[in-house]
């Protein structure tokens, strides 16, 4: 190693480098005759540097073995870290693979829900990537993928996360960013991408955006990317190159069918329980049990299908007054006979004629006497409509301990109610 006194510390009394090498040993067998081929390499990952402005110091042989036998440790450290980042980023674009992303997303918005600190998602397409496939070939349509990779890096800050999230569409993670930081972000990429210049390729390239943002939009992590996805879906129906921002306009005139969201998943287990779910309320309205009977084996089933720990069926008179209600908990035989349920989500729900997913931060009956804190529900609540009237809710919790209710499960319990409604 060259020396240069120019880079010491001031007061530099003694110092102490020692390479971070690893020898690398090859053996290659040649021809028939089997003749070896053997010759050493060493990789050099860095040094361990020690200094002290100390005139009486213990930098002795001793202490340099005792640095000396850390190197191995060290290197295989140093190699498992760039395996490790290697294995997390796409090597076409350079951010990070979907994998690797909700891996760290989920991470970071656990820390955004417990800080209460604004967090919100970008999910970016590019627009009318199939034609410059089409028209200048893959070799260019990968070109565009990584310089937009590029793009998205440098136009956000290094506590942000960037991922592929799958074939020419992206996502964004925007810590300790609310709506409006949000926006701005979003407009600077989108503007950023719109002056990328490629070499044959003379149709401009263009992004739409959808931004969704915690706690305004959604509570729950994939509920955030769902209407992310949804406003930018809708920007590409405003005619692209557009960012949006999420609201309920939105989830209520969007053209795309969700109808099958949390019924197929691509899980064989999964939808080979959902779909035999949909089956059995189907002969459980066609047979010939009474009501009572039929609402009692159609919430096991719902508390069966979405891992809910209690689920009631909320009857309505003609004034929208309860009437009645039926609730079941899971593992145990017979009704619940007072059930908690939060009326302020179901008169909501009934309201707007549009069911939910939540914690409901609302009800703080029930105190956890270990921990002296309230036991948190995960709810879904849902109106069940027949030949256009509300006669009913249904009303699904779980302990926030244990999981919370997702969009899958709860379109799952919008599908199954409008299946039984004619019982009601």
């Amino acid at each position: 190693i060259e020396f240069h006194k120019e880079f010491l510390s001031k007061g530099t009394r003694a110092l102490m480098c020692i390479p971070i090498r690893a020898k690398l040993e090859n053996i290659n067998y040649r021809g028939e005759d089997r003749r070896k081929s053997h010759y050493t390499n060493e990789i050099n990952e860095g040094y361990i540097y020690l200094e002290t402005e100390r005139v009486f110091n213990r930098f002795d042989e001793c202490r340099h073995r005792l640095a000396n036998s850390l190197v191995p440790i060290i290197f295989i450290n140093l190699e498992n870290y760039k395996l490790k980042t290697l294995s997390s980023m796409d090597k076409l674009t350079g951010v990070s693979t979907r994998k690797f992303f909700e891996q760290e997303y989920h991470k970071a918005f656990d820390e955004a829900r417990k800080s209460h600190g604004g967090f919100s998602v970008l999910m970016i397409d590019i627009d009318n990537f199939k034609g410059f496939n089409d028209t200048y070939g893959h070799r260019k349509g990968d070109e565009v993928l990584s310089r937009i990779g590029e793009c998205l890096l440098s136009n956000v800050r290094n506590t942000d996360l960037v991922g592929r999230y799958g074939g020419e569409e992206f996502i964004i993670a925007l810590k300790d960013a609310a709506e409006y930081e949000a926006m701005k972000i979003g407009e600077k990429i989108r503007k950023a991408i719109e002056k990328i210049r490629i070499s044959k390729i003379k149709d401009p390239i263009t992004v739409s955006i959808g931004i969704a943002t915690f706690p305004k939009h959604g509570q729950f992590k994939e509920e955030l990317i769902e209407k992310a996805d949804q406003a930018l879906y809708n920007a590409k129906e405003k005619g692209k190159n557009k960012v949006v921002i999420w609201d309920a306009q939105i989830f209520d005139t969007l053209h795309r069918v969700d109808r099958l969201a949390g019924i197929i998943s691509g899980n064989i287990n999964y939808d080979q329980r959902n779909i035999l779910a949909i089956l059995d309320i189907i002969d459980l309205v066609r047979g010939d049990l009474n009501q009572e009977e039929k609402v009692y084996e159609f919430l096991g089933r719902l508390i069966e299908t979405v891992e809910a720990e209690t689920c009631t069926l909320i009857y309505l008179g003609n004034d929208k007054k309860t009437i009645k209600t039926y609730s079941r908990i899971r593992l145990k035989p017979g009704w619940i006979e007072e059930p908690i349920i939060n009326y302020n989500l179901v008169n909501r729900a009934i309201l707007n004629k549009k069911g939910e997913f939540l914690i409901d931060w609302e009800n703080i009956n029930n105190m956890d006497l270990i921990l002296n804190s309230p036991k948190w529900k995960s709810v879904i609540v849902h109106p069940v409509e027949f030949n256009g009237e509300i006669k009913g809710a249904i009303y699904a919790t779980v302990p926030l301990r244990e999981k919370e209710f997702d969009y899958n499960q709860y379109n799952m319990v919008k599908t199954l109610a409008g299946i039984f409604s004619p019982i009601i």
